[in-house]
């Protein structure tokens, strides 16, 4: 460990006032470091933590800061590049999207009971195609679509209506 100012070993701990280097892995800069031994122990920092090294990571074990434990953030996380998440994802509250998601390589779910509502708020941009061919129902019995606005023309096998206004058409 070099460093550059400040530094007190008293009651088995070490304390760092201004900045500390350790080995090649680069610069850490800390307004107060209270701890053990860097690596291995456990310690407090009073300050914001800079890794000056810019190895990438292309996977978890590799990259400028590499972390064997789990890690607990009390406020938010601001990521410049990109995330890549090799385990499952979960998040609890509410989640937001600004540009363009896209979900590949398995399955989607919207929701997990009768209970979650789903919002759409934009428009579809691509045609809603079933996965099976006469296998999936549009609404039930008890929950019914109100209106259906088509431009086109409407391929029905069997038609069943309460009523019936057709107005100058023509009836095979």
């Amino acid at each position: 460990i070099t460093a550059k100012s400040g530094v007190n070993i008293t009651g088995g701990q070490l304390q760092v006032g201004v900045a500390y280097s350790v080995g090649a892995a680069g610069v850490a800069t800390a307004a107060g470091f209270v701890g053990g031994t860097i690596a291995g122990s456990t310690g407090t920092f009073t300050g914001a933590v800079t890794v000056s090294d810019t190895t990438q990571s292309t996977s978890k074990d590799t990259g400028a800061l590499i972390v064997e434990g789990g890690v607990g953030i009390e406020k938010d996380v601001h990521v410049g590049g990109a995330t890549s998440i090799t385990g499952r994802l979960y998040v609890q509250g509410q989640s937001e999207f600004i540009g363009v998601a896209t979900f590949r390589g398995g399955t989607v779910r919207l929701g997990d009971s009768a209970t979650d509502d789903i919002y759409v708020g934009g428009e579809f941009k691509s045609n809603l195609v079933p996965d099976d061919d006469d296998s999936f129902d549009l609404g039930t019995s008890s929950q019914e679509w109100r209106n259906l606005y088509i431009d086109g023309t409407g391929n029905i096998d069997s038609l069943v209506a309460d009523t019936a206004d057709i107005n100058g058409g023509t009836i095979d």
